[in-house]
């Protein structure tokens, strides 16, 4: 499945933490650093590629821009926490170049601790005292630091950076020509290297990733305003309404207008 970058977790500069049951996302990514806890049952968490059954003691922790899912096979109790970097300014410049040894913490002695970092945030995190919500967090990510410990990027800047600048890159282009190459050449890689990066990262290949995108975008029109499919397509980025349609109906699982008489009907 695609990963997407999440815009409303992106633009919210609040902690967010609260019990998950049963948790399930899509392939996802964002600035924001995102850790989990399992405190029932069993949750799948996949991180950068890389899949972890967790059970009770468990924990993840997703860094900047890492692409990051969850599926629950039978039943998950959890706890999430998805940190902005704007809270954590020192662990930022700390990670510069760096990335986790491994993104998953297994069960051990510090369980009692992060439990209680948890507990704590979950209650200062709805108050007013900000000082103690910042310090916790340094605890907590100093509790997977110590237990998981960090390792340098590799060079060229690793996977987690690459995905960083590819992403970001498109997230900002989309909407004009983009092509493979243009990719390459903002990134430093070659065609080939990136378009094994979007299967084997993003499970799709460049097209339908960034055509996705695009139709995002064109359902978002159309549920704003009265313009036409065609001006809506070539607002959108695509240069025909052939690709349009195609690619609207593998999203939506429904032509752009019938999408479009939908809403008036809604």
């Amino acid at each position: 499945m695609q990963a997407f970058l999440e815009r409303n977790v992106e633009y919210d500069k609040s902690l967010d933490i609260r019990p998950r049951v049963s948790n399930f996302c899509q392939p996802h990514f964002h600035s924001h650093v995102e850790t989990v806890y399992v405190e029932d049952g069993e949750m799948e968490v996949t991180i950068n590629g890389e899949t972890r059954l967790l059970t009770h003691g468990w924990a993840s922790i997703a860094n900047s821009y890492d692409v990051h899912t969850y599926q629950t096979p039978r039943y998950s109790d959890a706890r999430i926490l998805v940190i902005p970097l704007d809270m954590i300014g020192q662990f930022g410049a700390f990670m510069q170049n760096k990335c986790f040894a491994s993104p998953f913490l297994p069960p051990g002695p510090h369980i009692s601790d992060l439990e209680t970092v948890i507990n704590k945030l979950d209650f200062y995190h709805r108050t007013d005292n900000t000082m103690l919500v910042t310090g916790y967090l340094y605890v907590l990510l100093g509790i997977f630091i110590q237990q998981i410990g960090i390792k340098p990027l590799s060079k060229g800047g690793g996977m987690p950076s690459l995905t960083r600048n590819i992403l970001l890159y498109i997230d900002n282009h989309y909407l004009e020509p983009l092509t493979l190459d243009d990719i390459a050449r903002q990134c430093g890689y070659n065609k080939c290297y990136i378009s094994r990066f979007f299967n084997s990262v993003l499970g799709c290949g460049f097209n339908r990733y960034i055509n996705t995108l695009r139709v995002r975008h064109a359902a978002s029109l159309m549920r704003e305003s009265d313009a036409g499919i065609e001006e809506i397509a070539a607002r959108s980025g695509f240069q025909n309404i052939r690709n349009f349609n195609r690619y609207f109906q593998l999203l939506y699982q429904t032509t752009p207008k019938e999408y479009k008489r939908s809403l008036r009907k809604g």
